[in-house]
């Protein structure tokens, strides 16, 4: 576990990585996001991470050919390409949990690169702490352009099939409905005005986490360090022991 340093002590505020849908671009499940392995199994033990630090990972695959050759269906038709963008810890800070970066209905049956795990840090707040970085901000504007620029060059599949194709191909199949449902998405991302995503969202710890406060008062109990850091909190909410 990463110790918190002593001379540090907290606020009541949570700092949210946002998911990919809060920072305006939709369909997050195109991305398959992956937790920083440190912070995945140690931060229900706490975890204090630096400013800088890596939480995830968003991972994308492409086809980039405009149509697949014989030989291509024959053996499948792989995407050909990757691409990652890497989120980094926007301020020094305890992570207390980990939430969905699942955002995205799947009631059209279809398969995409995406994963149920959480993987984004909800982040205790240090007393005195600086204004958080806004680097990934400009990450995610390069999400969108991305995911944008090959949009239809996606892998999809029905969950009827094994196998993987570009969705443009798949949307060509005649279903009207389908093809509206992701041309509303690539408009959605083409018209994504940056500007309104540069703010972190940060609130106070209420009576409605109660998840939340189980688990202060369960990091309380299991290490000294955090006993008296985190009272204010238990004390708060009528669980300090």
């Amino acid at each position: 576990m990463a110790r918190v340093p002593e001379s540090i002590s907290f606020t009541n505020k949570l700092l949210y990585i946002p998911t990919l849908k809060e920072v305006g671009i939709p369909m997050a499940d195109f991305g398959l996001a992956k937790s920083n392995d440190n912070i995945k199994y140690e931060v229900y033990n706490g975890y204090w991470v630096e400013r800088g630090a890596p939480l995830l990972s968003y991972g994308f695959s492409f086809y980039s050919k405009e149509k697949p050759s014989l030989m291509d269906k024959i053996r499948g038709y792989d995407p050909e390409w990757d691409t990652d963008f890497h989120i980094k810890s926007p301020i020094s800070g305890l992570i207390l949990m980990l939430r969905e970066e699942k955002t995205i209905d799947n009631s059209l049956g279809l398969q995409y690169q995406g994963c149920t795990d959480t993987v984004l840090p909800v982040i205790l707040v240090p007393e005195d702490e600086p204004l958080p970085d806004n680097e990934n901000f400009y990450t995610y504007n390069s999400v969108a352009r991305t995911v944008a620029s090959h949009f239809y060059h996606i892998p999809i599949r029905d969950y009827s099939v094994s196998r993987t194709e570009r969705l443009r191909d798949y949307i060509s199949k005649g279903d009207t409905a389908l093809a509206d449902f992701y041309s509303d998405k690539l408009k959605t991302l083409q018209n994504r005005d940056q500007s309104q995503y540069k703010e972190y969202r940060i609130e106070e710890i209420s009576e409605k986490d109660t998840t939340l406060i189980r688990h202060i008062q369960d990091l309380r109990t299991k290490d000294i360090n955090l006993r008296e850091k985190l009272l204010h909190i238990s004390r708060a909410f009528g669980t300090s022991i």
